[in-house]
């Protein structure tokens, strides 16, 4: 027998976005705002001039070119935290430490709690951004338009971008995305490749992941939310100056999404997202916090959704793989299965549900449907969408599985 939940008292927090945004400028300015919607305000002052920025639990950390780091806390209350030698303008994360180069040659992990140098290594004197991943290693560019890799204690070249100067490198699956001074994103293969690019229509000046996108400021002030795959502009705000330095806490992703937008009805393939809508991209659900039921703080993330439109989420302990409205169900319905009350997504297609998904499932769902730890649950959204490419009205994004623990 089908089971549904019965909509009762509504005890889920619905969010736009849960993330801050910092975006310093040149002089020490620092503004905050929120990564989807922007409405921009002053938050803290730094004395400038400055140079990039990283946040890491609450606390954003900026460098400066004397080689003062310093730290603003949640309140916007800021202070020198410590010194390097040879200047700190080019400042990354390295796990739990912090990155930074100078004009001396060197570039330096920093514990960020003593500000004592844990390791230096050799680089060229012209490193304009830093970039650490587990995939990547530690890559420097330089103002000469290369990218550089760090090994055995000392940066090597590895790719050349034909004078693009690389204000700042990501890396996703195992590619770079590089933002430049003449206004491109290049995709770059960790064996030094350009294998595609895309323009942004100005030079960039930083550029950060959030969510599934790229958040890339210009020189012109302006803020764009881009995908990541394709350059699709998803969304355009103005931060009412030109920033240096974009920082954002990133979450922590737990689970795995599945059901991807490659088997849809009417040709409506999404490889990276569910089966496509009316904005030229599929919905991603996935989520962040923790798959502890005790702590009930998971929340799932909805994005690149059909703007102000509604959305049922549904919750199953099975898999399937089937045909509904323009997309794919992969929530096995035949089993008992459970929805959450209907949400809206906001004006850029962005919503969030959660936490307290387990305690609502709890006051709410038949006892089957109470999530309890070592147990695996399968999440995804059914979504309106009247203009949808294949004309059903409606719309699926990707799946999203989690295993729970305590």
């Amino acid at each position: 027998m089908i089971r549904t939940s019965i909509l009762s008292a509504l005890t889920l927090t619905c969010l736009a976005s849960a993330a801050d945004l910092r975006a310093v400028l040149p002089d020490g300015s620092v503004r905050s705002g929120d990564p989807v919607l922007g409405g921009w305000g002053d938050f803290a002052t730094v004395p400038g001039p400055v140079g990039e920025s990283v946040l890491r639990d609450g606390v954003l950390w900026v460098g400066r070119p004397d080689g003062q780091v310093w730290s603003v806390d949640g309140g916007g209350n800021a202070s020198v935290a410590f010194s390097v030698p040879g200047g700190a303008a080019v400042l990354a994360a390295d796990g739990i430490h912090l990155l930074i180069a100078g004009s001396d040659g060197f570039v330096r992990k920093v514990d960020p709690t003593s500000g004592q140098v844990q390791e230096s290594y050799t680089a060229p004197l012209d490193v304009v951004s830093l970039f650490s991943s587990f995939q990547a290693g530690r890559v420097a560019g330089t103002q000469s338009g290369e990218l550089w890799r760090e090994a055995a204690g000392t940066f090597v070249p590895f790719a050349d971008l034909a004078g693009e100067v690389p204000v700042s490198v990501l890396e996703y699956n195992g590619q770079l995305f590089v933002a430049t001074d003449q206004g491109n994103v290049l995709r770059v293969s960790l064996g030094g490749a350009t294998s595609a690019s895309y323009p942004l229509g100005a030079p960039a000046t930083d550029m950060v992941e959030h969510l599934t996108d790229l958040l890339v400021s210009l020189d012109d002030g302006r803020l764009l939310r881009v995908d990541r795959e394709t350059g699709q502009l998803l969304s355009e705000t103005q931060i009412a100056a030109t920033a240096g330095s974009l920082a954002v806490e990133q979450d922590i992703w737990l689970g795995w999404a599945y059901c991807y937008g490659d088997d849809c009805l009417c040709g409506n393939e999404d490889p990276n997202n569910g089966c496509r809508n009316s904005t030229g991209l599929g919905g991603y659900l996935l989520a962040s916090g923790s798959a502890s039921v005790t702590a009930d703080d998971m929340t799932l993330v909805l994005t690149h959704m059909v703007p102000d439109g509604f959305y049922v989420m549904i919750m199953g302990q099975g898999w399937s793989h089937m045909h509904l409205g323009d997309g794919l169900l992969c929530v096995d319905v035949s089993l008992p299965f459970y929805r959450y009350p209907a949400g809206q997504v906001n004006s850029a297609g962005f919503d969030t549900l959660g936490p307290g998904l387990i305690n609502y499932g709890h006051d709410t769902f038949h006892s089957e449907g109470h999530i309890a730890a070592g147990e695996t649950w399968h999440f995804q959204a059914w979504y309106r969408d009247l203009q949808g490419p294949c004309g059903t009205g409606s719309n699926m994004t990707n799946a999203y599985s989690v295993t729970f623990g305590l």
